[in-house]
C-alpha cells in the first residue's frame, strides 16, 4: 500500500536502514567525494611536481635545441616525462575516491545498483526529478553556487598577481613557469578550502534528505513489527495454548499428590513427597479461583486429602513454582500436615 510523504512521520527502524543500505540508498555527498579526490590528487601532485616539471622542461628544452636527432629517443623521453607527471595524481585520485566513499557510508556492496532498470529511461521521471526540490538543488542551485565561487576566486586571485602576470614576458621562461605554477597552486588551494566547506554543507543536506526519504508511517511500523516480532494476536493465541497445555499437564499430577493445602476455596496447592527421590516436598500443582476449584475437584475424585491452612496455602502459592521443592522455612508446617495425612493413611515419612 503506497503512503504519502506526509504520512511518513516516524524515524526509520534499523531493519529499514539495513534494507535501504542493501539497495544502495545511503547518505552520500558527491560534492564531498569530489573535493576529497581533488585534494588527494593535489597533495600527490605537490610531491611529484618538482621531479615531473624538471623532466618535462628538460624534454622540451632538448627537443627545441636539436641536440639529438634521434626522434624515437625524444619520443620515449616525452612519454616518460608525461607519465611521471600524470600517473601519481591519477593513483592518488583513485585511492582518495575509495577513501571518501568508505568515510561517508562505510564498505557497501550493492549488486542491485548494477542491474539496469528500464524505468530509469522514462523521460517523465527525469523531468519530475529535475523539477523536484532535490532536483533543483542538485541540478541548478549547487552548480550555480560552485560557478560563482570559482569565478570569484579566479578573478580575485588574478587581480592580486596582476603585476606578476604583466612581468612574465620579461623574465626567464623557467622562472616564468614556476611563477605560473605558484599562481595556479594558490588558486587551487583557495578553491579547495571554499569548496570543502561547501561540500560539508552539502553532506549535511544529503543526510537530512536521506533521513527524510527513509522515514516510515505508523502503518509501516506496525507491519514491520508483525513481520519481525510476529502478529500480536497470533502470539497471544500461542501463549494461551501453551498455558492451557501446561495447565493440563499440571492437572495430571494432582491424583499423585499426597495432600492439597487449600484456602479453602480461592487457593489450592498440591504437595507430593517421595523421600527416595526428593530432599523436600514438591509442589506439583497450584492455582487460584477456577483452577483451584478444579484441583480440589480432581483431588476429591482421586481421594487426595484436602487440608485447610489459609496462610500456608497463600505463602506456598506465592513463593514456590510448580515442580519445585518447597523452601526450608516451610519444612515444619508442611511436615506437620504430611504427618497427619500419613497417620490417617498409615504411611511412614
Amino acid at each position: 500500500m503506497p503512503f504519502d510523504e506526509g504520512d511518513r512521520t516516524e524515524p526509520a527502524t534499523e531493519r529499514r536502514r539495513r534494507e535501504a543500505r542493501k539497495m544502495g540508498q545511503v547518505a552520500k555527498s558527491q560534492e564531498l567525494s569530489s573535493i576529497l579526490v581533488f585534494f588527494g590528487s593535489y597533495i600527490v601532485l605537490q610531491f611529484f611536481l618538482i621531479i615531473g616539471f624538471n623532466n618535462w622542461f628538460n624534454v622540451w628544452r632538448k627537443f627545441f635545441s636539436f641536440d639529438s636527432l634521434d626522434l624515437s629517443l625524444q619520443y620515449q623521453n616525452f612519454i616518460v616525462a608525461f607519465l611521471v607527471l600524470t600517473i601519481p595524481p591519477v593513483i592518488g585520485a583513485f585511492f582518495m575516491a575509495i577513501f571518501s566513499n568508505i568515510l561517508q557510508v562505510g564498505f557497501v556492496i550493492t549488486p542491485q545498483v548494477l542491474i539496469p532498470k528500464f524505468s530509469n529511461l522514462d523521460i517523465t521521471k527525469y523531468f519530475k526529478r529535475l523539477l523536484s526540490f532535490r532536483g533543483f538543488v542538485d541540478q541548478v542551485l549547487k552548480p550555480s553556487i560552485k560557478i560563482l565561487i570559482l569565478v570569484y576566486i579566479l578573478i580575485s586571485s588574478l587581480l592580486e598577481v596582476f603585476l606578476k602576470i604583466l612581468n612574465l614576458s620579461f623574465i626567464d621562461i623557467h622562472k616564468g613557469f614556476k611563477i605560473v605554477l605558484d599562481i595556479v597552486s594558490s588558486i587551487l588551494v583557495k578553491t579547495m578550502v571554499v569548496l570543502f566547506f561547501f561540500a560539508l554543507v552539502d553532506y549535511l543536506f544529503q543526510r537530512w534528505q536521506y533521513e527524510k526519504s527513509i522515514r516510515m508511517s505508523k502503518q509501516e511500523l506496525k507491519e514491520e513489527f508483525k513481520t519481525t516480532e510476529g502478529d500480536p494476536l497470533i502470539k497471544a493465541r500461542i501463549k494461551r495454548l501453551q498455558s492451557e497445555l501446561a495447565r493440563r499437564r499440571m492437572m495430571q499430577e494432582v491424583p499423585k499428590a499426597d495432600v492439597i493445602i487449600t484456602n479453602p476455596t480461592h487457593v489450592a496447592v498440591a504437595i507430593f513427597y517421595d523421600p527416595e527421590k526428593f530432599k523436600a516436598p514438591k509442589v506439583v500443582a497450584k492455582g487460584m479461583g477456577l483452577v483451584a476449584e478444579k484441583i480440589m475437584e480432581i483431588a476429591k475424585e482421586n481421594n487426595v486429602p484436602l487440608v485447610r491452612n489459609e496462610m500456608l496455602a497463600r505463602a506456598l502459592f506465592k513463593e514456590v513454582e510448580v515442580n519445585f521443592e518447597i523452601p526450608e522455612k516451610f519444612y515444619k508446617a508442611v511436615a506437620s500436615i504430611l504427618a497427619t495425612v500419613y497417620k490417617k493413611k498409615k504411611k511412614v515419612i
